[in-house]
């Protein structure tokens, strides 16, 4: 994630430079105040990573282990297992973990897990810098899925 996450930065940093500055910053026109990507906001694009290890990831691993503990409840520890029985347990695990309820499901809303609740993380910096982070974020996304992300 982090590595994802200084690539995009990167790309937006380099762009910033080759544009020569305080004109528009990408191909989506997002006017950055100044022409400058701020510390402050790529201090809080990084952070994202820091929230998610420390704390997303407790979240992630409560919804799982629920998951887990009511697909397997009824198994013995003894119970003998063959590879379909298997498969078709971690299958339904995964297809709860899909199907959670939207504050707790990480296929259908990541930024709960990446995101801190707080209405202070976004409302310390700009509006402008709030839509750049939030795209930065989205692309970051979009690459850690395995897709591309899509400036232009």
């Amino acid at each position: 994630m982090l590595r994802t996450q200084l690539n995009i930065l990167a790309g937006y940093l380099y762009e910033q430079e080759i544009a020569g500055g305080p004109n528009l910053l990408n191909n989506n026109h997002v006017d950055v105040q100044n022409g400058k990507i701020s510390n402050e906001l790529q201090e809080k694009f990084l952070s994202i990573s820091t929230y998610f290890v420390s704390e997303g990831v407790e979240k992630l691993c409560v919804s799982v282990s629920e998951i887990v503990k009511r697909c397997t409840f009824k198994i013995s520890l003894s119970q003998k297992f063959s590879l379909v029985d298997l498969e078709a347990v971690l299958n339904g695990i995964f297809e709860n973990c899909k199907t959670l309820e939207t504050d707790r499901n990480i296929f259908n809303n990541p930024g709960i897990f990446f995101l801190p609740k707080s209405e202070n993380f976004l409302s310390d910096i700009n509006p402008t810098d709030q839509g750049l982070l939030k795209q930065m974020f989205a692309e970051t996304l979009d690459v850690s899925r395995g897709g591309k992300a899509h400036r232009g």
